[in-house]
């Protein structure tokens, strides 16, 4: 018979806190990819990970956050893939469109090898305005990244842009079309509804991303010219 494992052996206080609160966001994620969130009680968290309740009140204050942390660390964990992999593309002075393809591909693939991930950052049905809220935050979040990344992409493109509050919100609405529409579309695809193969999938959503980038630049362009410009 082999011996009890003992895992906080010869870890600090923090080590054992960040295990334990680990656990609850590992089962916290279980709950919530298999649509049981609503059932669950922190009791009955307690009880799948063997700990008891003062273990779970020394990191979260209560179920909504928890639900909060488990959407944050996979949000983190997604937009962390991106940076990484859009970083890797800049390296490698590829083109805007095998950068987006470069990027997304490595965002499209994490999630797919999990597909409950997205279900559980994009799940907009939950019964807590606050869990809805936050997962609204988020969407925001990643927009504005993306619109940072924007900007650095296509300003090559069009040197003499002087950048303004009018182009920072074309900038934003093109990032949250962009954002939605891939957030649909992959929930679609992870359904079966969208019958593509990953690497085809990618591409044609890389595309729409390139083209509908390269639309708001020239919108931005426009709007940049002096209204005047005709008029000598």
């Amino acid at each position: 018979m082999s011996k009890p494992v003992r895992p906080f052996l010869g870890e600090s206080a923090d080590a054992r806190v960040k295990h334990r609160r680990d656990l609850f966001l590992k089962k916290g994620f279980e709950y919530m990819a298999n649509n049981a969130w609503q059932q669950v009680s922190i009791a009955q968290l307690c009880r799948d990970v063997n700990l008891n309740k003062r273990y779970f009140y020394e990191s979260f204050s209560g179920l909504a956050e928890l639900e909060n942390a488990v959407v944050n660390d996979l949000t983190g964990e997604l937009l962390s893939i991106g940076f990484q992999a859009s970083s890797e593309a800049s390296s490698q002075q590829l083109t805007t469109e095998e950068l987006a393809k470069f990027t997304l591909h490595a965002c499209v693939s994490w999630i797919y090898q999990d597909p409950r991930k997205a279900r559980v950052i994009f799940n907009k049905a939950a019964d807590n305005p606050q869990a809805r809220s936050h997962r609204d935050n988020v969407i925001e979040q990643m927009s504005q990244a993306l619109a940072s990344f924007g900007f650095d992409s296509h300003k090559p493109k069009a040197p003499e842009l002087k950048i303004t509050e009018a182009h920072q919100n074309i900038a934003r609405l093109c990032s949250a079309v962009l954002i939605g529409g891939t957030i649909e579309s992959i929930l679609l695809w992870l359904d079966g509804k969208i019958s593509l193969e990953l690497d085809d999938f990618v591409d044609y959503i890389a595309q729409f991303w390139v083209a509908l980038g390269d639309t708001a630049t020239q919108i931005a362009i426009h709007e940049n010219a002096d209204p005047n410009q005709g008029d000598s």
